[in-house]
Parts: C-alpha cells; sequence; structure tokens
C-alpha cells in the first residue's frame, strides 16, 4: 500500500480535505518541499503539479533530491 514516491504517509487533518488522492509515499514532492510550503494551497500546487506530471522521471528527480536532502 506504500509507494517510494507519493503523497505525505501521515496527512493529519487534511485526510478528509485533500481533493487528491494517491498512494502514500516514503518521499514525494510535498515532503522535499516542505520548507517552502506555508499553506495548504500551496501544498496542494505540487500535489497537482505530481499528478499532472507523473513520469519515471520525475519520481526518479524527485528521489534525488530526497536523498541529496537528507544526505547534507
Amino acid at each position: 500500500r506504500l509507494s517510494l514516491v507519493g503523497s505525505e504517509m501521515c496527512i493529519r487533518d487534511r485526510m478528509n480535505s485533500s481533493q487528491f488522492s494517491y498512494k502514500p509515499g516514503f518521499t514525494g514532492l510535498v515532503q522535499i518541499n516542505l520548507e517552502r510550503i506555508q499553506n495548504d494551497q500551496t501544498r496542494d500546487n505540487y500535489e497537482l503539479h505530481y499528478l499532472k506530471n507523473q513520469s519515471l522521471f520525475l519520481d526518479i528527480e524527485i528521489i534525488l533530491q530526497a536523498f541529496r536532502k537528507h544526505v547534507k
């Protein structure tokens, strides 16, 4: 039920309010950009961008960014 790249694993109060639904993952656009997200609209924009542009190459890019972020 988990994916390597996907939505947040723990979506606090947004579980019922989020308009997007896709498999949770260990990393994703929202997770690697948490410091930039200041409101639900920004979070939704990242989710929508991922859903519209989902591809193997985008997933690889997200994985590499997550790896670089955690290696620092």
